[in-house]
């Protein structure tokens, strides 16, 4: 079993990457068998239209990851093991994370006669609008799928993927030129004896890929691209004027495939420190986010910064077609009270008393700023209301509206509570001590 993540994708609409997992192969060719979307088999991922919805409300240029489990073709799977597969999988790159938080659409591909589970996350989350990446950049993340990769292989009794020395480095070619599939290119070569050493390498990129060297270094060779001027260094064993590059292939089919005790114990330390990690960074962002209080506002009482925006989709309505969860919880109560803000300033009022009226009026001697309970009641009744339309509602896209709708007053009900504490914030600043 091997993970891998598409790179150079992610920008545009929804409507490429799941045309392709439900639709055609790249050749236009109808797949046989017929993909499967195993979300409606599942009940813990969410729907593939909640997934489109995210992707194309997202306003960001990065806007989906996608990446695939792909299985040997002796390496078999029963129904269970599937579903296992994906819990784990959510369990280690979404802790902390519900299909509430961030759907995952999975497509199973059987069509080049092995198993591929497909998946494709957006990056953004549901419930704050904000930003996220199941695959962020860095060693950190790299190193966490590769522990996945490894225990998961060994639940399933399947042999351990071994990277090929030779293979890793003929990577380095893809990162340099970005073309893909140049590196097991060079390698088939090198597997059909028309590659054996350097001087060969160096003669197959000048005349057959039409590749200029720029330089020869006793440990590296220097090379430019057809179509490009600025040369690539390329340095390790397989650049090396002594490089033996079939014994560099034996190497690797001398490794062993199972993981011993030891490495079982060390990996699973290693993969259990970086869902750790992980579920705090979710946490701490999209579950309990900071309130206004202390992540927007500074000790002016300024905004620093409008988060808020993000909540709101950026597609026109009619276009929303995803139903978010059957029920839809009450949210928690603001943490931007009359009480919490009458008594985080740096004015304090100089008597008793005064404090009491201003927490009476809202903030105001006048009363003109409203208390939040006065001022909010009616949006608090109106989304009161929505959410139990949308218990109630059985229509994927009548749902979606009113979600829209339920973003909007929810957004409207933080802009007055924000409103209410600056106004308060300046009648505190105007009484001396």
């Amino acid at each position: 079993m091997l993970i891998k993540i598409f790179k150079n994708v992610g920008k545009g609409s929804s409507r490429g990457p799941i045309s392709y997992l439900l639709g055609k192969d790249k050749d236009g060719k109808p797949r046989e068998p017929a993909p499967v979307e195993l979300n409606q088999l599942l009940t813990s991922e969410g729907s593939k239209d909640a997934v489109a919805f995210l992707i194309d409300s997202n306003h960001r240029a990065n806007k989906y990851t996608s990446g695939v489990i792909a299985f040997r073709d002796n390496e078999k799977l029963k129904p269970k093991q599937i579903q296992e597969v994906i819990q784990d999988f959510r369990k280690t790159f979404l802790p902390g994370l519900d299909e509430n938080n961030v759907p995952v659409l999975w497509v199973m591909h059987r069509n080049e006669g092995n198993i591929e589970l497909h998946f494709l996350a957006p990056k953004q989350e549901a419930t704050t609008g904000k930003a996220f990446n199941i695959a962020p950049p860095g060693r950190q993340s790299q190193k966490l799928f590769e522990d996945f990769q490894k225990l998961q292989n060994d639940k399933l009794g399947f042999k351990q993927v071994v990277p090929s020395l030779l293979k890793a480095q003929f990577d380095t070619f893809e990162k340099g030129t970005r073309k893909e599939k140049i590196s097991s290119y060079l390698v088939e070569k090198v597997k059909a004896n028309e590659i054996h050493n350097r001087a060969d390498l160096l003669r197959h990129l000048q005349h057959n890929l039409k590749w200029k060297v720029s330089r020869i270094g006793e440990d590296f060779i220097s090379v430019i691209p057809t179509g490009k001027t600025k040369p690539i260094r390329l340095k390790g064993p397989a650049f090396t004027a002594k490089a033996d590059y079939r014994d560099m292939l034996k190497q690797a089919s001398n490794q062993p495939t199972k993981l011993n005790p030891d490495e079982i114990l060390k990996i699973s330390t290693s993969l259990n420190n970086g869902v750790k990690a992980r579920t705090n960074y979710n946490l701490k962002n999209y579950i309990n986010p900071p309130s206004y209080k202390s992540r927007a506002l500074n000790f002016k009482g300024k905004t620093q910064r409008n988060d808020i925006k993000n909540l709101m989709p950026k597609v026109p309505m009619a276009q929303h077609k995803v139903p978010f969860g059957e029920q839809v919880s009450d949210p928690q109560p603001s943490k931007t009270s009359s009480v919490e803000f009458s008594s985080s300033t740096h004015g304090n009022p100089s008597t008793k008393q005064e404090k009491t009226n201003l927490g009476r009026s809202g903030g105001s001697p006048s009363g003109s700023g409203g208390g939040s309970s006065g001022g909010t009641s009616s949006i608090d009744s109106q989304i009161a209301s929505v959410k139990a339309q949308m218990n109630n509602e059985k229509n994927p896209a009548r749902r979606a509206q009113l979600h829209t709708q339920l973003l909007a007053l929810q957004v409207k009900k933080e802009q007055m509570l924000l409103q209410q504490h600056n106004d308060r914030l300046k009648q505190l600043n105007k009484i001396k001590p």
